[in-house]
């Protein structure tokens, strides 16, 4: 085979020791981008579609851009996926490891140019290093660029690049954040917030739920009631979309206000159990929305709630001090356009009643 080109080895370098946690969303060259909805897209249905083409070899080498980078990305995730399973390897038993269980499967799974470019990465051992890090904040540093000041429509199309990869985690929470994200909008300019606060809100709306990437498949999508262990997994995702957010820079507002949207105004809620005006308008605005959002769509647990159901919720539990009363009173005045607003139509799917569910806001 042809030597791998400089390019095609720093591609690949690239991806592997960004890969971890979602970060090569962050790092990717400009292409990447304009394929977003390959990158939301889940591993296993990439799996499945390599894996039925007749041979790889034909398209990732073809010129088709979307193929080589779903080939580049489905390589630099086996890889990392390998390594963190047997985290104690030095860098040369790593690489004979990679090369037995992964690189033999050229033929079928993986682009050859992508895997000669792979072999002369991992020959490199401070690669090998970056890639068993815990914290690949030293990866980032290498592999930063001069800085770019992103508009507001730059922000926006990531925000909605990272909500379309979160709410992909579940098959029941398909456009759940682009859902409360327009509802929160809405309910913000209702009650008279100024333009800016409205765009940061939106973001935030968009990425409350990053910290769920972080919670297990099995939990996010369990059908029945969660145990001790799996609620301590679940109330983290807040947390940690505050903690992920929080690095970027200029975002200290926006992850605080996804950060907080479990939050109760009588002090209930999590991850701080902060109280009444210590929780931002914006803050009560997404979790109003996010409630609504999330009854008004299936969960592996319940059928879609109708919408006068959830708003007796909404009213419940704004009488009991525990969401803003304010907000909730802007959804009773339209329901019908909060409803349209958040609603992600499932074909065939029945609505539960009054009397159907007990539901609470411990989740």
């Amino acid at each position: 085979a042809a030597s791998p080109t400089r390019t095609m080895i720093e591609q690949v370098q690239t991806w592997l020791v960004l890969r971890s946690r979602g970060r090569q969303l962050l790092a990717a060259q400009q292409q990447a981008m304009d394929q977003a909805a390959l990158l939301s897209a889940r591993h296993n249905d990439l799996e499945k579609q390599l894996q039925a083409a007749p041979s790889a070899r034909d398209a990732p080498t073809s010129e088709d851009t979307t193929a080589k980078i779903a080939n580049l990305v489905f390589l630099a995730d086996r890889i990392d996926v390998l390594q963190a399973r047997y985290s104690t390897l030095e860098p040369k038993d790593l690489r004979g490891l990679v090369e037995e269980r992964l690189f033999a499967l050229v033929e079928h799974w993986f682009a050859p140019a992508f895997v000669d470019a792979a072999r002369v990465v991992l020959e490199r051992d401070h690669v090998a290093r970056l890639l068993k890090a815990r914290n690949n904040e030293e990866c980032i540093r290498i592999h930063s660029t001069t800085p770019r000041l992103l508009t507001p429509a730059d922000v926006k199309g990531l925000a909605n690049l990272f909500a379309q990869t979160v709410d992909a985690k579940s098959a029941y929470t398909a456009r759940h954040s682009h859902g409360v994200a327009a509802l929160a909008v809405h309910l913000a300019q209702a009650l008279g917030l100024p333009t800016a606060e409205i765009e940061s809100l939106e973001v935030a709306a968009l990425l409350h739920d990053l910290g769920k990437l972080q919670v297990p498949d099995e939990v996010l999508d369990k059908p029945g009631p969660l145990d001790d262990d799996e609620w301590t997994m679940m109330r983290r995702h807040a947390q940690g979309s505050w903690q992920i957010l929080s690095r970027i820079g200029g975002f200290a507002r926006i992850a605080e206000i996804a950060g907080m949207h479990h939050e109760l105004i009588d002090g209930g809620g999590y991850p701080m159990g902060l109280k009444g005006d210590a929780i931002p308008l914006e803050a009560r605005i997404i979790t109003v929305a996010d409630i609504f959002q999330a009854l008004a769509q299936r969960r592996p647990y319940r059928r879609a709630l109708e919408p006068k159901l959830i708003l007796s919720i909404l009213k419940d539990h704004a009488s009991r001090g525990k969401v803003d009363g304010s907000v909730v009173r802007v959804i009773e005045a339209d329901l019908g356009l909060a409803w349209r607003l958040c609603r992600v139509v499932e074909r065939d799917e029945p609505h539960m009643t009054p009397g159907a569910l007990s539901w609470s806001l411990s989740g």
